[in-house]
């Protein structure tokens, strides 16, 4: 089940990067994406958050994160205890 969600997630990346525009035309600016982008930053703002998607979701299914949290700069946020 885990494989299929995180193949839809990339899936859905990958849609979000070939259609921001129209995205963006549906739903409207980012308001947040627009101050800080500048004007029309709602395009790439989109194009970001599906490439993100797209790259969490796939280092996620090929076990990137299992390592992350037996090192040593964060494994006091995740002992038992401690």
């Amino acid at each position: 089940m885990l494989v299929f969600i995180c193949l839809c997630l990339i899936v859905g990346g990958i849609l979000m990067v070939v259609y921001a525009g129209q995205i963006v035309q549906t739903i409207g600016s980012i308001e947040l994406a627009e101050r800080y982008l500048g004007v029309g930053g709602t395009y790439p703002f989109i194009k970001l958050v599906g490439l993100l998607l797209t790259v969490l979701s796939f280092v996620y299914l090929v076990g990137g994160f299992d390592g992350l949290a037996s090192s040593q700069a964060i494994s006091g946020f995740f002992r038992a205890g401690g």
